[in-house]
């Protein structure tokens, strides 16, 4: 089976878990945490899903590193399984689906704003209430990027979709025009 696929499972398992309790969000949180942790402390990945090291030490291991950092019980759980079935090194895998899925279950589309300058807040909400409007989501978190290369106007990507409004692409579209008219 596929990483993503593994990933995109044990997501889904934690997500219905997260709805029955109705805390999705704070398991997201906890996920983002621990997956930072293990990212700036590669030893974690190094211990963890290594079979030279006994499962019960593995195991103690992840529930001292999920005690320290004050989990909810269900994220133990999960993190003790991940370690048992040997999973965990898809683990950032898993965060990724998560935050998708639980993104899709809020009604929450994450967007990416590029400009060469930084843009007024005012002209960020009104981007986020269009955005909303066009895709029919509650929420819009919106991340901006300054592109001073960005020839004029604005790029926002979201979902698999980019509008593109650039100067840049003006030009090579009316390129493309004029040299399909020219032959």
């Amino acid at each position: 089976m596929k990483k993503k696929d593994v990933a995109r499972g044990y997501a889904k398992a934690i997500v219905d878990i997260g709805m029955e309790e109705g805390n999705t969000r704070e398991i997201e949180k906890e996920l983002i945490d621990l997956n930072n942790l293990f990212t700036a402390t590669p030893e974690i990945y190094n211990v963890l899903p290594n079979p030279l090291y006994p499962l019960e030490e593995r195991q103690r291991f992840i529930e001292t590193i999920c005690e320290k950092a004050e989990t909810l019980r269900p994220v133990k759980m999960f993190m003790a399984l991940l370690v048992e079935s040997c999973d965990i090194a898809v683990f950032p895998e898993i965060c990724d689906a998560y935050k998708r899925m639980e993104d899709e279950i809020s009604g929450r589309i994450k967007i990416i704003i590029e400009t060469p300058f930084e843009l007024e807040h005012s002209l960020l909400q009104d981007i986020g209430e269009r955005i909303k409007a066009m895709t029919g989501k509650k929420e819009v978190v919106m991340e901006t990027k300054q592109d001073p290369e960005l020839l004029g106007s604005i790029v926002i990507r979201y979902e698999n979709k980019i509008l593109d409004g650039s100067l840049e692409t003006q030009l090579r579209i009316l390129r493309e025009k004029i040299e399909g008219v020219a032959q």
